[in-house]
């Protein structure tokens, strides 16, 4: 957790001023100074700019975009901290702001010790050798493409962010299994289909979602602004480091919590089936319905973990599975298996009984 910078070495856990000293290796140097009274009008006339519209909401720590930001850059700084298994996730229009905040974030680290990469190119045999030993990747303008052509890349990042060891190949060198400490950035202009049917990718997310095109208003020598600013930058974010090591909030602001969810709706649709058509309710406790309930919803009448279908639907599965599929083109709808397996990770977040699943009788086999 330390940044080598042009007149010290910083300790981002404590704030602390060290000297510069053979005993400590790093990839990466900064190019600019430590000051800890230096202060960033321009980077926060920026930040500004982008949610001008936004009003701070909420009871938690993370009231607006501004302050998830903080703590994600804090969060940045830090390189034995990958226990929160997060990551960030800059979503938005185009000329909104996100490429800005890239370019502030690898300032801040220095270019050695960031690394660039694509979905594709992290999904194949040398992916891994191209960002190991780098703190921060960033995957700038993620494109969505074929499913297939991001699904390995995809996986990568599941199993670095989640802390598994990943095959590390580099030419002429004999294949080991290694983890790595780097942490991941990010953007894209819409929506990538994670295929994340458990929800793992939402839970670690923490999506910045960019409002607004500043397109036209763009100030050309903006970058060059900023990166006379990087110190008050840096104390800005190291700030962020502090609040994020007392409490260990790193989360999306509630103003991005919509995105988030339509995020969540082009992934895994199974989820988003149950949260629109499904209501599982107590008997006799009609007030557990949600507003609008249709009647050609599913609906599910549960009693000490039995459940019924009230409105004289089999108890079977496959009566939901039709539901779903009912308006879907042919090349999109899922195998059932598939579907039943989906579907139980969706209603068991729910509360409905694991077991009910396991029921042949119940769940139409």
């Amino acid at each position: 957790d330390f940044i080598r910078m042009d007149n010290c070495i910083v300790n981002v856990r404590s704030g602390e001023m060290l000297p510069h000293t053979m005993r400590l290796f790093s990839l990466g140097k900064t190019e600019y100074s430590f000051d800890p009274k230096a202060e960033c009008p321009t980077w926060h006339g920026f930040l500004n700019s982008l949610w001008a519209n936004e009003s701070p909401t909420g009871d938690g720590p993370i009231k607006c975009q501004k302050d998830a930001l903080q703590r994600l850059f804090g969060y940045f700084l830090l390189t034995n901290d990958g226990n929160k298994q997060k990551f960030g996730y800059l979503f938005g229009a185009a000329a909104s702001g996100k490429t800005v905040t890239e370019e502030v974030m690898t300032a801040l680290l220095g270019e050695g010790a960031v690394s660039a990469t694509d979905l594709t190119r992290l999904g194949k045999q040398f992916g891994v050798s191209e960002i190991y030993g780098a703190k921060l990747v960033t995957i700038p303008e993620c494109q969505a493409g074929r499913k297939d052509d991001i699904s390995a890349g995809v996986e990568r990042i599941k199993g670095i962010v989640g802390g598994s060891a990943v095959t590390l190949d580099i030419k002429g060198v004999k294949q080991r299994k290694v983890r790595c400490t780097c942490k991941f950035l990010l953007s894209t202009n819409q929506h990538i289909n994670f295929n994340d049917a458990a929800g793992a990718f939402k839970r670690r997310m923490v999506l910045i979602h960019y409002s607004r095109s500043i397109r036209g208003e763009d100030d050309p020598k903006l970058l060059e602004k900023l990166k006379k600013e990087l110190s008050g930058i840096f104390n800005w974010a190291l700030e962020g480091a502090r609040m994020y090591l007392e409490d260990g909030v790193l989360e999306t602001a509630p103003q991005g919590l919509w995105a988030l969810q339509s995020m969540e709706d082009l992934t895994n649709p199974i989820e988003s089936f149950c949260r629109d058509r499904i209501v599982i309710y107590k008997e006799g406790d009609e007030s557990t319905w949600p507003p609008g309930f249709e009647d050609d919803s599913v609906s599910f009448q549960w009693t000490e973990g039995e459940i019924r279908f009230p409105r004289g639907m089999k108890e079977s599965l496959r009566d939901i599975y039709e539901a779903y599929i009912r308006d879907m083109p042919d090349r999109y709808q899922p195998s059932y298996p598939r579907f039943k397996s989906q579907i139980s990770l969706a209603l068991g977040a729910r509360g409905l009984p694991a077991e009910w699943f396991d029921r042949r009788s119940q769940c139409g086999g």
